[in-house]
């Protein structure tokens, strides 16, 4: 029986999955039935793009280490009244970033919250060393000169943990409205990110993709009488960049 694969490559960080099960039969137990679903739930619970979390973890994946996380917040006197002022606010702070930087492109990640703290509107954003840096940023920012900036950890569990603290916030329906989008990434930054690769193998073995190391808390393992489900990430170390 054939494994089927998938994998994801997201820049400095790679997904892969494997399953195998076997088919249901018209004559199937309901305790069988049971079992081969149990594998097929596995897999769709845990597609690569299913999730805020996921979507966005690839996305920062595919930025890279080559990246640094702001902190933008406002001062009194520049504070919107709601969420679409922020919205706003965060548009035009990217058409003057364009005009500081040169750039005719800018990859770029980023967030509005309010919900936690002081429950104070603000914008997290993630963009490259390489087409933006502190003082740009400060030139084009409108809302004050509080502004903190990170650069991004080398680390196994750096982009999943980002991710979970920009996907912490969930719409509702006062500070985030219904139907709003609290976090986005440019254009261009999702046209970096590849296809899923499919294929068919006889093993059920993933191995370490050259010059990525294993994420030891992504491994993933499901297995009953009837299939096996396994998947892991693996990250590209910075020092190996």
């Amino acid at each position: 029986m054939l494994w089927t694969c998938e994998r994801q490559v997201a820049g400095d960080l790679i997904k892969e999955r494997r399953w195998v099960c076997a088919k249901h039969k018209r004559d199937e137990s309901a305790g069988e039935k049971r079992a081969k679903d149990a594998i097929g739930a596995t897999v769709r619970q845990t597609a690569f793009r299913k999730t805020p979390k996921d979507r966005l973890e690839l996305m920062l994946g595919v930025m890279g280490y080559d990246s640094t996380c702001y902190h933008l917040t406002f001062a009194d006197e520049f504070l919107p009244k709601n969420f679409r002022g922020v919205q706003k606010e965060w548009r035009n702070f990217l058409k003057r970033l364009q005009r500081c930087s040169g750039e005719r492109h800018i990859d770029y990640i980023y967030a509005i919250e309010g919900l936690h703290g002081d429950h104070r509107l603000h914008v997290h954003a993630v963009f490259r060393k390489s087409q933006v840096n502190l003082e740009r940023v400060r030139m084009a920012w409108g809302g004050g000169e509080n502004i903190l900036c990170e650069q991004m950890k080398d680390g196994p569990d750096s982009f999943a943990e980002l991710a979970r603290y920009l996907t912490k916030e969930k719409r509702d329906g006062i500070t985030h409205p219904v139907g709003s989008r609290y976090w986005g990434a440019s254009k261009s930054l999702y046209q970096q990110l590849p296809p899923i690769q499919r294929w068919k193998d006889s093993s059920g073995f993933i191995s370490d993709p050259d010059g990525y190391k294993l994420i030891a808390d992504s491994y993933q393992f499901t297995e009953n009488t009837y299939g096996t489900y396994r998947a892991c990430s693996f990250y590209r170390r910075k020092q190996l960049i």
